[in-house]
């Protein structure tokens, strides 16, 4: 993953500075040796049991890597890049000698790899059926007041829901959160308006891509079968919160942009709108009808 991003990022990285082909190269070794210290240091602090030690650990390890990476993209002076890597190699010697007697724990490891296989899981769940998808639920009662808003209706079933399912399952409302945490920072760091319009819409189909999956979660439960409300009632119900989520989020890019340009806002805001509505009812609908013809 690091040589592909070089790859792409080598040649503009150049053009924009002075730097040789030479500096770039040790750069990318020094972002090797990075790579491998964190590696090693997140399995020196598996072997604590104490939340507290892993928290403070990637807080210091985070503040280490972005200190490290400015110093390195900025040309700083070897001297102030050689004081943070003997402080990391410090810290590493440090965890070694620690974790020497101690065992490892087996059954955060198990957590850590079931984590793992739910990623993949999660993507083969995008083409096909996956029955040891297992999902974390949470029940987060601070977000009852947003179900608060859906009458009390027959038809409202699968819209609630869908609603409960996107806000107790970690990896929808998670995956939710952090693409529009990292779309609203793109945005408001790209200075040109081409560029803010293709990263909004860029997270707004990445976000509606993966909340796809949302309309096959509960697939697999036949007590859900038994609910006596129409397909057309069930679809109308997923698109429409889709849809509302995806404007939400398109607000909020808005309001970012808006922090910079009231035009460049409006335009981008019904640029937005536009392709959430042809996303969620041409796109997504043609796609989830595919599916039902496919699994029945």
């Amino acid at each position: 993953m690091l040589l592909i991003v070089f790859a792409v990022a080598a040649p503009l990285y150049l053009a924009v500075t002075d730097k040789t082909f030479s500096s770039l190269f040790a750069i990318f070794v020094i972002v090797l040796f990075c790579k491998a210290w964190n590696l090693l240091m997140t399995w020196f602090t598996q072997h604590y049991s104490e939340s507290s030690t892993y928290h403070t650990d990637i807080a210091i390890r985070l503040v280490l890597n972005v200190i490290l990476m400015y110093l390195l993209f900025s040309g700083a002076s070897i001297l102030f890049i050689s004081c943070i890597v003997v402080i990391m190699i410090g810290l590493l010697l440090y965890f070694h000698k620690a974790v020497e007697n101690k065992g490892l724990k087996w059954n955060l490891l198990i957590e850590l790899e079931a984590k793992r296989m739910l990623t993949f899981y999660r993507i083969a769940n995008l083409f096909t059926d996956v029955p040891k998808l297992k999902e974390r639920v949470k029940k987060r009662p601070w977000l009852n007041w947003v179900t608060g808003f859906i009458s009390y209706s027959k038809k409202n079933t699968f819209r609630y829901l869908y609603m409960r399912t996107f806000l107790r399952t970690s990896d929808y409302l998670g995956m939710y959160v952090r693409l529009t945490i990292i779309g609203g920072l793109l945005i408001y760091f790209v200075p040109f308006l081409y560029g803010k319009a293709f990263v909004m819409i860029l997270f707004l189909y990445l976000t509606g891509y993966q909340l796809i999956t949302l309309w096959r979660h509960h697939s697999l439960k036949i007590w859900v079968r038994m609910y006596p409300i129409s397909e057309a009632t069930k679809l109308s119900s997923y698109l429409q919160l889709l849809f509302q989520l995806l404007v939400v989020q398109c607000v909020v890019f808005t309001v970012i942009v808006l922090a910079a340009e009231m035009l460049t806002s409006v335009i981008l805001l019904v640029a937005s709108l536009v392709f959430i509505y042809l996303f969620v009812f041409v796109y997504t609908k043609g796609k989830v009808q595919k599916l039902e013809r496919m699994y029945g």
